[in-house]
């Protein structure tokens, strides 16, 4: 696309451009942006705002038009990229367009790519378990997300805050949601009861808030940081208290950005060129009760079970010996 622009005569029209900048600019909307964006239009707005300036910007997008390239960006003319998206891409979070969100979903299918088709191959396996939790809770399916950006579905994440688990929760918090830790097990690593304490968290952050991102947030920072920044600020969502860069830490205020973009990509993984993405194993597994600590390699031995698979089944158990 960038070679016909280049080659057409229509090029000539454009006036008062360093060639070059505007050949990079246009490069990276062609080949990064627009694969996702949810508005050229936007992103070619977007641009302007690029130091030095670059003027006139309106000429870009004339050019876009002469040549016939901005009809053939848009999926759907008239209609976002969201919009226009597979029945697969239904969210039942509110999504939002934002520069972020292009941000986290440039970076999950660019240099990111790698880790991030990781999450994907473990969330094959843990969504099944997780996400009939959510909805018996009454959250949303998607809340899943919030799991995969937290811990990439890794039972043993570990924070520089102590957080731990799938849904990285710190210790106070945890035990606040009813999960035990102790010298035997950590519960903040068991992908079934973290996900309830985890619901029950969110949906009391979402009392509070009345809203889905300013719950995440929380989730994040705290609902007492929030409700702080919010007042301070005279704001009461999530996307105006993150336009002033002092309102939150930088982490929370691409929190939920990140989320949004981790669940689009996720959704549309054909789209961001995802679907030879392998699954993990699913989990299925029987529960045995046992009258004394029993150590992990006697069952494994018993049952002819690999060993590791009995770890992944019992996430919690800090030692290979059933806890007291």
């Amino acid at each position: 696309a960038l070679d016909a622009i280049l080659d057409n005569d229509t090029y000539g029209l454009v006036t008062d451009f360093d060639a070059t900048r505007s050949t990079l600019i246009l490069r990276h909307l062609l080949l990064n942006d627009f694969a996702f964006s949810p508005s050229p239009e936007r992103l070619v707005s977007t641009a302007a705002t690029l130091r030095p300036p670059i003027k006139p910007m309106r000429s870009l997008t004339d050019m876009l038009e002469t040549t016939g390239l901005l009809a053939e960006l848009e999926p759907v003319p008239g209609e976002s990229a969201l919009a226009s998206q597979s029945e697969e891409a239904r969210y039942d979070i509110p999504i939002v367009e934002h520069p972020l969100v292009d941000q986290y979903i440039a970076y999950f299918t660019g240099r990111g790519r790698k880790f991030f088709s990781r999450w994907l191959s473990r969330a094959d396996r843990y969504a099944p378990v997780m996400v009939p939790i959510l909805e018996e809770m009454g959250l949303p399916r998607d809340t899943l997300y919030l799991a995969m950006i937290e811990s990439g579905f890794n039972a043993k994440a570990y924070s520089s805050a102590a957080a731990s688990g799938f849904w990285q929760f710190i210790s106070s918090t945890g035990k606040r949601y009813g999960l035990r830790q102790t010298f035997w097990v950590d519960e903040r690593r068991d992908f079934i009861k973290a996900t309830r304490s985890a619901a029950r968290f969110l949906k009391d952050l979402h009392r509070q808030f009345g809203d889905w991102h300013l719950a995440w947030a929380g989730y994040n920072a705290g609902g007492g940081r929030i409700r702080r920044a919010l007042a301070k600020y005279g704001v009461n969502d999530y996307w105006t208290l993150i336009a002033h860069k002092r309102s939150l830490a930088k982490e929370t205020r691409h929190y939920v950005p990140k989320l949004i973009a981790a669940a689009i990509v996720a959704k549309n993984r054909a789209r961001y060129g995802f679907n030879e993405v392998k699954p993990l194993e699913p989990l299925t597994w029987e529960e045995l009760k046992v009258d004394s600590p029993t150590d992990l390699r006697v069952i494994a031995k018993s049952f002819d079970l690999e060993l590791s698979k009995l770890e992944t089944l019992n996430p919690a158990w800090k030692r290979r010996i059933s806890p007291p």
